[in-house]
């Protein structure tokens, strides 16, 4: 199973995000522990918006293949993942972050919207 496309509380396993990327997502990840974390999020909200629909997931309640988690194992405060590439960054630049997601958006080798899963409050492994 997959991540749902959605914004997260808690960290989410990369396993399910990474299965997540397959179908052409992109993850916008942050270190919640930055002193920039409440910048970086408001960002990364501004930029969903600014993507806008995406026509494939009509029939869902998400507006795009986008997932925003907090992940504290990053080699840099701000990081944006896509299938086979990846961004890191030390500080906010929604230009290139921007860039990079309209580059790399719906190019997982399965090109699909359908509902992943948010088991962030049963667990998200048995």
């Amino acid at each position: 199973m997959w991540a749902s496309y959605e914004t997260y509380a808690a960290p989410v396993p990369w396993g399910f995000l990474v299965h997540s990327l397959e179908h052409g997502g992109v993850v916008l990840a942050y270190d919640p522990s930055s002193r920039a974390a409440s910048e970086i999020q408001a960002a990364f909200a501004a930029l969903i918006s600014a993507h806008g629909a995406d026509p494939i997931c009509r029939d869902q309640i998400w507006m795009s293949r986008i997932i925003v988690v907090p992940a504290h194992d990053l080699a840099s405060p701000i990081a944006a993942v896509a299938w086979e590439h990846t961004y890191e960054a030390t500080c906010l630049d929604v230009p290139s972050l921007t860039a990079f997601v309209e580059a790399h958006y719906g190019h997982g080798p399965e090109d699909l919207c359908a509902p992943g899963e948010d088991a962030s409050r049963t667990g998200w492994c048995p």
